[in-house]
């Protein structure tokens, strides 16, 4: 049966109609949005952009140039709070210390919820302890105390020396080849060899390349657009994630069997182990389980410890270096420290690393004066008053600057200056609830002490086996994200003490 023009008219005003109502539609929503960010600042008074382009907001200028963009932002209110908008979603950047310590200790599901990246439950998985709250997540936590005792972070430091010396005479083979050497790449690989040797000792085997080549793929999504689709940064991540968890879970099983058969811990896969197998008993006992003791869960877990300890440890170990090249005097009274207590250059022990005051100061400013994770980012559960006049509306971004409050309160906060961490002065005690950089509240950083001696590792070596230069370029005093803060360039080369003397 043939269409009359009637019927022909009526096909293509009905197909023509959807379309239509779908474009209303979203110029409503678009309209809506802008409306909704524009009366909200209106009435909340914070400085910021007055209007952003729909739905997209300020990301394309973020993206672009993450460091410019935040601290564009950051000046608009140094000690506040100021708004943005981005990818539809109002965004609050807080400056001030004291609204920074209340947002990060104030975590549940009416208020405020971790959310590290629009896409990190796709790139970490949801059950990752990052976005946990409550009960669960606390009794999770407390499982963690065993695993940074005396006794463990000492068998921790024997598996980062020995790492940190094979990559430093790496290094310096490379140089005599080629150099200078760009060292963000060659913190990376150190710090995924050291996390891989600490936290899953010999359970990785042979599969270490594979297992870096995954969490780089992991590392990437989290400074790309957030589209999930085949081909994109964050469908690899996705997929390169289960196959870390798998692995890791294969890592748990053997782990578990060797601590069942009366193994002495070798890493800290091994201490956990220990643990929750001691829990699990006295759970047993009680007539109640554990939630997080079966392999599965255990691989999720870890999979959290080598990224929270990989990406901030990684631009931590790059500062070291910059820092140390820029201010030879401070790296001299460093060297100096490690002669009086390592003459012989003697193997490193707690003890010894417990005694290195100045190699401590040295690094804790380092922390503070750069701040590897500069924002918390934050997800908003529910309508929160933040101050008097500013109430966080439900569904928003809330950006906790770290890097901020580590600039409050300290005299000459711009300035690097070790010996504000000293003793005498004792400025990390005077302006610790400033001095954030590994967080505070329910998901403060539980493995600080371990950070913390990696780079007093790192530094007490690298700065007694070798003679390293920084070859400055116009940009080495930039700082980009990726997504922690490096110098824009750290280009090195380094040779051997014995070489030079």
């Amino acid at each position: 049966m043939q269409l009359t023009e009637f019927d022909s008219f009526n096909k293509f005003l009905s197909g023509n109609l959807v379309f239509l109502g779908v474009s209303i539609a979203l110029v409503c929503y678009l309209l809506f949005e802008q409306l909704r960010y524009f009366w909200w600042k209106r009435s909340s008074k914070l400085p910021g952009p007055s209007f952003t382009l729909p739905f997209l907001g300020s990301i394309i200028e973020m993206v672009k140039n993450p460091y410019e963009f935040w601290e564009k932002q950051r000046l608009l209110d140094p000690q506040g709070v100021s708004a943005n908008f981005l990818v539809g979603r109002i965004t609050l950047f807080v400056t001030d210390s004291a609204l920074v310590r209340a947002i990060l200790n104030n975590n549940s599901a009416k208020t405020f919820l971790l959310a590290l990246h629009p896409s990190a439950r796709l790139i970490l998985g949801k059950n990752n302890i990052a976005f946990m709250h409550g009960p669960e997540h606390k009794e999770l936590r407390k499982s963690f105390l065993a695993l940074f005792t005396r006794k463990a972070l000492g068998v921790y430091l024997t598996l980062q020396e020995t790492t940190i010396k094979s990559h430093l005479q790496r290094w310096i083979e490379l140089c005599k080849e080629k150099s200078p050497l760009e060292m963000s790449f060659f913190c990376r690989d150190l710090n995924l060899e050291t996390s891989q040797y600490v936290f899953a000792g010999p359970y990785i085997g042979e599969r270490r390349d594979e297992f870096c080549s995954w969490y780089i793929t992991v590392t990437k999504a989290f400074i790309s657009a957030p589209v999930f689709f085949p081909g994109t940064n964050l469908w690899k991540a996705y997929f390169a994630r289960k196959k870390i968890v798998a692995l890791l879970e294969n890592a748990v099983i053997q782990s578990k069997r060797y601590m069942a058969d009366g193994g002495s811990p070798r890493c800290l896969l091994d201490f956990w182990t220990q643990r929750v197998l001691e829990e699990v008993e006295e759970a047993a006992q009680q007539g109640r389980s554990v939630s997080y003791a079966n392999n599965r869960k255990m691989a999720e877990t870890m999979m959290d410890f080598l990224f929270a300890s990989q990406d901030a440890s990684t631009a931590s170990l790059t500062w070291t270096l910059a820092l140390m090249a820029d201010h030879p005097d401070i790296l001299k009274r460093v060297q100096e420290e490690q002669k009086r207590l390592r003459p012989n250059n003697e193997p490193l022990s707690f003890e010894l690393v417990e005694n290195m005051t100045f190699t401590r100061q040295v690094v804790k400013e380092i922390l503070r004066y750069r701040p590897p994770a500069v924002m918390v980012p934050q997800n908003a559960m529910g309508d929160v008053p933040l101050t008097d006049n500013v109430t966080v509306p439900k569904g928003s971004f809330v950006m906790p600057s770290i890097w901020s409050c580590c600039m409050q309160g300290f005299p000459e906060a711009y300035k690097f200056d070790p010996d504000r961490m000293s003793p005498e002065r004792q400025e990390d005690i005077k302006y610790r609830q400033n001095f954030l950089t590994f967080g505070i509240g329910p998901h403060v950083c539980v493995g600080r002490e371990y950070a913390i001696n990696n780079l007093i590792a790192f530094l007490a070596l690298v700065s007694t086996e070798c003679q390293f230069e920084r070859y400055r370029t116009k940009k080495s005093d930039d700082i980009i994200y990726l997504p922690t803060i490096y110098p824009a360039d750290c280009l090195m080369k380094f040779v051997k003490v014995s070489a030079c003397q």
